[in-house]
């Protein structure tokens, strides 16, 4: 080969040797310590420079998109496995102490795991009730780490406030109640512990005629003076078992001059409350010392229109209250013995035979003190609520229209009429009902008139029309002072509502709610309720929760509630266990 061609190919062979080196991996430093002063280091050929690190043990891998893919793959496993070693430790209620080199895989290695946090802790800022935690109390949970049964369970729950003191007027009542065949006069009883008996005598099913006379004071009939024996109201929570005879005589006893009863109050008047017993009650009514003020008969099926309406007629001037619940037997003379009554404050006519034209000509002009109106399971409509709300003087704070066929129009004008005024509003399975008309109705709006604030709303077995939106919409406006001082009482079974409206709930409503019910509400969970009963204050006393199997023992057991103060009706006898209340129970033997 002659000496031109043997340099040519000599400096082909450096070319391809420096682009090898080019390209070559970078060896490691055989001394990990820095070099002595004056030395040098040698020099890389690879665009990147040599890479020395003290800690260096091994060649750090080439560089590369496969490579790095590789390593970020491989960070991200040893990450994983780290959280669970920990979580792990956590659970078995091992104390694990984070150094440095555990702390550092906490840190995310690439963006989508900074994505993920980030949306995380938004979620939780939104929704503050996925933090919610059990809070078991090892006595009432139990010392055995094996399920029990489900029916005991349920029955240890509903007794857990069954130890509270109880007082000494309750004691009184009680003892009374049990030796009740034994008393013949009552003495200087006030009405209020009389109602008290009375209601535990129904439940005992002794409250006939010799009770009802007992406690009515009208065991002697020919007394002159029952007066002096305190009794004020006569009040009878269930007539079913008392003759039409033994009520008339008790109301000829009491219904004397200056005797101070101004009240007849009957509930389930069946047959006791007839003709006799009306024209005994107008006939006591007719002097002016003696007068009705508060009328309430429900469930009386014998009584005629043309047997009460002379009753109202009578004391037209002194009635302050009206109730005349499932009278079947009412009509047009009852109607316009009603336009009379002018003093009316309180009017109740549910389930009422009522057409839709009597209740037209219901004079809603004269019954200018009129504050609350029940008109539920009637055949009210928009018609009927539009001359309701013609009435200018007219204040309503109460007004129940459950189960009626009103429609959105009507909302319109009972914010218009009474949208400063109204507090407590009623419209169980009004199923014309629109979601957007709901909305309008309590959207805060200068041009809709007076934003509506209830204390006390009932809106069950109107499906999808009440969800979140709605439901945070009305504690929201409910929420005047933006303090929590909102509804006090809240039924809204059978909605669609989620954990989200708990947490509106508990925010605007912590101080003031005292009952909720939301039985059938079948998207809540035991983190939204458990979330709820955290952040309200001592004065919430009753939660409903009937239908709603997915809630378990994590919500039941631990809620963290005082039984003596709180109380959950209609736990799931059926109800899936989580294993939350085990869990707690483990936690209590490892510490």
């Amino acid at each position: 080969m002659s000496t031109a061609a043997q340099r040519r190919a000599n400096s082909a062979k450096d070319v391809a040797d420096r682009a090898g080196l080019r390209l070559a991996r970078p060896a490691a430093a055989p001394n990990p310590s820095p070099s002595p002063s004056g030395v040098a280091h040698q020099a890389s050929s690879t665009p990147f420079g040599e890479v020395r690190r003290e800690s260096q043990s091994s060649a750090e891998p080439w560089c590369g998109p496969f490579s790095v893919a590789r390593q970020m793959i491989e960070q991200r496993e040893d990450a994983k496995l780290k959280r669970e070693a920990r979580l792990r430790k956590k659970n078995d209620g091992e104390e694990s102490n984070s150094d440095s080199e555990e702390e550092e895989y906490d840190i995310p290695t690439s963006l989508d795991a900074l994505v993920q946090i980030q949306s995380a802790a938004r979620k939780l800022q939104s929704n503050p009730s996925l933090n919610w935690t059990p809070q078991f109390n090892p006595e009432t949970v139990g010392n055995s780490s094996e399920p029990t049964n489900q029916y005991l369970n349920r029955q240890r729950q509903s007794s857990s406030g069954a130890l509270k003191v109880p007082t000494l007027s309750s004691i009184c009542v009680d003892f009374l109640v049990s030796n009740f065949d034994c008393i013949e006069s009552l003495g200087g009883v006030d009405s209020r512990a009389r109602n008290q008996i009375s209601s535990s005598l129904v439940n005992i099913s002794k409250l006939d005629d010799s009770a009802v006379a007992i406690l009515a004071g009208a065991q002697n009939p020919d007394d002159p003076n029952p007066s002096s024996i305190g009794v004020t109201s006569l009040e009878i929570p269930d007539a079913s078992n008392v003759t039409p005879l033994n009520l008339k005589k008790i109301i000829g006893a009491l219904f004397q001059p200056f005797s101070g009863v101004h009240a007849v109050v009957i509930g389930h008047a069946g047959l006791a409350f007839n003709k006799e017993a009306a024209e005994e009650l107008e006939e006591k009514t007719q002097d002016p010392n003696s007068h009705v003020e508060v009328l309430s008969i429900s469930g009386a099926f014998v009584l005629k229109d043309s047997e009460i309406a002379p009753v109202l007629t009578q004391n037209k001037d002194e009635l302050r209250s009206v109730s005349l619940n499932s009278c079947p037997l009412i009509s047009d003379c009852t109607q316009k013995a009603l336009n009379a009554c002018t003093s009316l404050s309180e009017l109740s006519l549910s389930h009422c035979p009522f057409s839709l034209k009597q209740l037209q000509n219901i004079k809603f002009s004269t019954l200018c003190s009129l504050r609350s109106l029940d008109l539920s399971s009637t055949k009210c409509d928009d018609s009927v609520v539009s001359s309701l709300c013609n009435n200018p003087k007219l204040a309503l704070s109460h007004l129940n229209l459950g189960t009626t066929k009103i429609t959105d129009k009507s909302l319109e004008g009972l914010r218009s009429a009474f949208g400063g005024s109204l507090r407590s509003l009623s419209l169980d399975d009004c199923h014309k009902l629109t979601k957007i008309g709901l909305l309008v109705f309590f959207t805060p709006s200068a041009d809709l008139g007076v934003t509506v604030s209830l204390r006390r709303m009932s809106l069950t077995n109107l499906g999808q029309v009440v969800d979140d939106e709605l439901v945070k919409l009305i504690f929201e406006t409910a929420d005047v002072r933006s303090g929590g001082d909102g509804v006090v009482h809240a039924d809204m079974k059978g909605s669609v509502l989620s954990d989200c409206s708990l947490e509106s709930i508990a925010k605007h409503a912590n101080k003031s709610l005292e009952y909720l019910d939301l039985s059938f509400c079948h998207s809540i969970s035991d983190a939204g309720a458990g979330y709820l009963c955290s952040k309200a204050g001592r004065q919430f006393k009753t939660l409903k929760l009937w239908g709603l199997q997915q809630l378990s023992d994590d919500f039941f057991d631990g809620h963290g509630r005082d039984g003596t103060n709180f109380q959950v009706e209609g736990a799931w006898m059926d109800g899936k266990r989580k294993g939350g209340a085990i869990q707690a129970k483990k936690k209590q033997k490892t510490k």
